[in-house]
């Protein structure tokens, strides 16, 4: 599993016009709505989402024009680069972790995964025990095992966090 990118949802087709603006490419049409509403448009550089500012929305999402990239040459440059949305792709992780257990490095019992957020783009487990909800840092480097069959998620947990 890949926890650390985003969902794959288009990609940067073309440039349009001479002020740097782009024509984008959606894989699904019910993508556009992750672009149009959030603001940013995510785009994979060297394996990583980077974040642009989305000035102007055109042509119901086809079109837009990013924050500091005013001409065509820069627009060129983004073409070929796939699109993310770290929120669908979340969406579809949420699916396979809800209601797993999570355990500590020790494999002891911490709690229910109940919900799973992105905060800005990054992930945050909501744990439920007995005793308290908990609010997790969740990335992949953390991720010690996972066991779908038995449903326990195995977490590196810095020390003290639990005691929050």
């Amino acid at each position: 599993m890949d926890f650390g990118n985003g969902f794959p949802i288009g990609y940067v087709s073309k440039s349009h016009g001479f002020k740097g603006q782009v024509k984008l490419g959606f894989f699904e049409e019910e993508y556009k709505e992750l672009i149009i509403n959030k603001g940013f448009l995510f785009l994979e550089i060297d394996n990583k989402g980077v974040p642009f500012l989305i000035n102007e929305v055109e042509g119901n999402g086809l079109v837009v024009k990013l924050e500091d990239i005013d001409d065509e040459e820069s627009a060129r440059g983004l073409c070929g680069l796939k699109m993310l949305s770290f929120k669908k792709g979340l969406e579809k992780r949420e699916m396979e972790i809800i209601g797993y257990a999570l355990q500590n490095a020790k494999h002891e019992d911490v709690g229910e995964i109940i919900e799973v957020e992105d905060l800005n783009g990054n992930v945050v487990l909501h744990v439920a025990n007995e005793k308290k909800h908990l609010l997790l840092p969740f990335h992949e480097d953390l991720l010690l095992e996972m066991n779908a069959s038995k449903k326990i998620l195995v977490l590196s947990i810095a020390e003290g966090l639990l005691d929050i």
